[in-house]
Order: C-alpha cells, then structure tokens, then sequence
C-alpha cells in the first residue's frame, strides 16, 4: 500500500474533444496510471437515449458508474486494484489520470477528482474528430447522417 495518496486530475470536454489523447499522453509523460470512463460503460448503466435525457433530466447521476467510482477511491487511497472493466491490475501511482466526460457534475466519481482540466474545443472540431474517430467505414455513412438529423433536428438528403 502506497502511503501517499493519489493525485486524481480529470480530463473533461464534449465528445471528440480530445479526452482520452489528452489523458493517454500526460498519463506516458507522468509514467502515471490512467482511468477512461468508456472502459466502464458495458458494466454500468446510462441514459438509452442521450437527446431524450438532455431535452428532460439534465441529471448527471443518472450515469451509474459506481465501478468506477469505487476504482477510483481504492486508486486515490494508495492500493493496487484489479479493473472490472479491463482486468488489468491498476497500480496507484502519485498521479492519476481520469477521462472523465462529466468532470464534477458526475458526483459519483468527480468527489474523486483533485484538480479538473475542462477542454474547450471549438464543436466542429470535436465533430470532426468524432466522425474521424467512429465512422471510418462508408457503411457507417447512413448512421452518421441519422445521429446528425436526430440531434439537430434537420434533415440531411445526399
């Protein structure tokens, strides 16, 4: 057990906004552990539908995380722990780095977070970033354009 407890710094910003490359790279520069909310989200429980929740709840702890929380407090104590989401042994280290989408607005896991950086990067560059990163296929084009229509409420003929 580490004596010292943890340093927990928290990567928050919009989707595409550079998140986990941000916490990837300080996380190799720190030779520090790093925590990503995505590895969390097959066993935790969120909104189904994001424009529903946003346009009616607006409640960041409707994102159950409590997996993550819970790493998260073992981590910033000081102990070694084995991830439920990757299975990988996570070992504390004087800094920790959380993509942490929600930043503090997510109680559950931002009681956790010492000191937030918030990425404020411009919406179509996130966008781009974003598509980039999870269309790259042309068979995901109908899907894209669907997310888009549904989000903005337009209607996208190619």
């Amino acid at each position: 057990m580490n004596e010292n407890p943890s340093f927990v710094i928290g990567i928050s910003g919009i989707s595409g906004a550079g998140k986990s490359t941000l916490t990837k790279r300080l996380a190799k520069t720190l030779n520090a552990t790093a925590l990503f909310w995505d590895d969390f989200d097959e066993i935790s429980q969120g909104p189904e539908d994001y424009v529903h929740w946003f346009e009616t709840s607006h409640n960041y702890d409707d994102w159950i995380y409590d997996d993550l929380a819970a790493t998260l407090k073992v981590l910033k104590r000081g102990q070694t722990i084995v991830c439920p989401a990757t299975k990988k042994e996570l070992i504390p280290t004087p800094y920790i780095l959380f993509d942490a989408p929600l930043g503090y607005c997510h109680h559950a896991t931002g009681q956790h977070i010492d000191f937030l950086i918030c990425l404020d990067t411009p919406p179509d560059i996130a966008l781009a970033r974003r598509l980039l990163r999870d269309y790259r296929s042309q068979d995901n084009l109908q899907r894209v354009l669907n997310e888009l229509e549904r989000s903005k409420g337009f209607k996208i003929s190619l």
